[in-house]
């Protein structure tokens, strides 16, 4: 008899464990960061961020935040990396790096590092004309280097100590207005979230009057 009973306990704990794994798992996603890494000081203006995430079940949702901002969303890929354009983010050099992963069972597990930019990452465009210190007339062609990703951008240009703001959408700009003499200039980019660069480096030239 205690034969039977400790066979029918053995068939039950069975059955039990049985009904457990067929109807779901209690694991929750696991995040594991490859790049970058806790405490990391990044250099790159353009980074590439790489996470593995393994679950017993499948992966329905990626997400990677750079702070608040969505860097990248993902419902079925296996290699989950994304490019983080660095020179964006002038708030601070101290960012958070943040991952959301959830699986088809429902269950979500966010992870994140903390991370620091150095002046390196942050690229700017760099003014090309007219040269440093140059000495012209009008019409005058400022140019500079374009960023990628940049919806726009914005000239501080300052003329015998008037002021003239510009937007262009494009990396070059002619002026040809009725003031002389001294001027700086420098210029930034503007992505579509209103996000922008650093400035870039200032530069003078002096405009003369047309003989």
């Amino acid at each position: 008899m205690k034969k039977i009973i400790l066979g029918l306990t053995l068939l039950s704990l069975a059955f039990l464990m049985s009904c457990s794994s067929s109807t779901g798992s209690n694991e929750s996603p696991t995040i594991t960061f490859v790049h970058p890494q806790n405490n990391e000081t990044i250099n790159d203006s353009i980074y590439t961020i790489e996470v593995s995430v393994e679950d017993t079940k499948s992966i329905v949702s990626v997400s990677i935040y750079a702070d608040s901002v969505c860097l990248y969303q993902s419902t079925d890929s296996k290699n989950y990396t994304c490019e983080w354009h660095t020179y964006w983010f002038t708030d601070s050099a101290d960012h958070t790096i943040k991952v959301e992963a959830t699986d088809s069972d429902d269950k979500t597990t966010t992870k994140s590092v903390d991370v620091t930019l150095s002046e390196q990452a942050y690229i700017t465009p760099k003014p090309l004309t007219p040269a440093n210190n140059a000495t012209l007339q009008y019409p005058v062609n400022l140019t500079w280097t374009a960023i990628d990703n940049a919806l726009s951008y914005e000239v501080d240009l300052v003329i015998n100590s008037v002021t003239f703001p510009l937007t262009p959408a494009t990396n070059s700009q002619t002026i040809d207005y009725t003031i002389y003499g001294a001027a700086t200039w420098k210029v930034k980019a503007v992505d579509a979230f209103g996000m922008s660069t650093k400035y870039s480096e200032e530069y003078h030239f002096t405009v003369t009057e047309t003989k």
